[in-house]
């Protein structure tokens, strides 16, 4: 019945839905993809068939009906990879940047590995995934070759297997420096973004993404100003937003505490850091009661800032509430890694609870 299922039948999600007793806005509610990327009008819209189904979408039906639907090469949906709780995961770039060429659950796994801290297994999986790629596109060159042996200078062929490179390569990059082999991950980067695939307006998107990923490096790295600089921009990318003004904030808390810093700077630094990541939650829908995992981070930097700023039971509740997003959503490493800055917290300053 669900091995069967065609991408596209919208029809068979809602026969499922129907059955379960969910509204649309029910089943948003209950997905972290939904809530964050897809609207209820989309999902209805998918269910009448008037838009195509992609397959993120019934992952994530499949998990919150708990219907058996397959991956693309049979493996189970609704249940756990890993170890680790597929619909919880940040899958934003299943929906935007893969489109048929990735077998999903290949991705899903090697996320599973990094978010479980097997990164060594993580690379593995990609390093797979990049060969399989390269060889799809071998054999579609031998095609090409094969005709008249003419090939058009760009096709949306050419954007999504680029764009499907070019998110393997983000994530290789970004574990790689996870591992804290920073040099190795910006080479990646750097390499990717002067390629000329990059300049294509269908791959923009992903392209803002590789930037924010690099900024991520350099801040490690300790290079401030120029992730201040990118992340500043790509507050101004709606794709990327919400994302930049977490990671801007964490930039300005860092310049605020280097060695040095006037004490009239720090205190502007630290205003601002605290306005971006109030923008960011503001973003994930925390201040209209939305739950969403990166809100997690964001409340736990503010925590932190008012700790330093002496605002001691704002830094309580921020801390608090933190450890709600990171249980709520299944995120056990943030949860326990929170919990245990919390009771530090509370070791030294007391509780603030009414």
């Amino acid at each position: 019945m669900a091995r069967n299922m065609h991408l596209a039948d919208g029809k068979m999600l809602r026969h499922y839905r129907k059955n379960r007793g969910l509204t649309l806005q029910q089943v948003q509610d209950r997905s972290l993809v939904l809530a964050a990327f897809v609207s209820v009008s989309s999902l209805k819209a998918m269910e009448a068939c008037r838009r195509p189904v992609k397959l993120i979408t019934i992952e994530c039906y499949a998990k919150v009906l708990e219907v058996p639907l397959a991956f693309v090469q049979g493996q189970p949906v609704g249940q756990q990879a890993e170890g680790v709780n597929v619909g919880l995961l940040p899958l934003r770039s299943w929906q935007t940047v893969l489109e048929g060429t990735l077998a999903p659950h290949q991705v899903c796994l090697a996320l599973g590995h990094d978010m479980a801290g097997r990164h060594r297994l993580a690379l593995d999986v990609l390093d797979q995934a990049l060969r399989s790629l390269a060889e799809s596109e071998s054999e579609s060159e031998s095609e090409v070759g094969a005709g008249n042996g003419t090939r058009p200078a760009q096709t949306a062929g050419d954007s999504r297997t680029w764009r499907n490179r070019a998110f393997l390569l983000i994530k290789r990059g970004s574990i790689l420096s996870n591992m804290g082999e920073h040099h190795p991950a910006l080479e990646i980067f750097d390499t990717l973004l002067a390629d000329p695939g990059a300049r294509r307006r269908r791959t923009s998107d992903i392209v803002a993404w590789a930037r924010h990923h690099r900024a991520v490096i350099c801040r490690r790295l300790g290079r401030l100003d120029e992730a201040r600089t990118t992340f500043q921009e790509l507050t101004r990318r709606k794709p990327h937003r919400n994302a930049a003004w977490h990671h801007l904030g964490v930039v300005e808390m860092l310049q605020a505490d280097e060695v040095g810093t006037a004490p009239s700077r720090r205190a502007g630094l630290l205003a601002s850091a605290e306005k971006s990541f109030l923008k960011s939650l503001d973003g994930w829908g925390w201040n209209r009661g939305k739950v969403h995992y990166r809100s997690g981070f964001s409340l736990r930097r503010l925590g932190q800032l008012y700790t330093v700023s002496g605002r001691l039971s704002e830094a309580y509740g921020c801390l608090k509430d933190a450890c709600s997003v990171f249980e709520q959503e299944d995120c056990a490493r943030y949860a326990r890694a929170t919990r245990e800055e919390l009771d530090e917290f509370v070791g030294l300053h007391g509780s603030y609870d009414n």
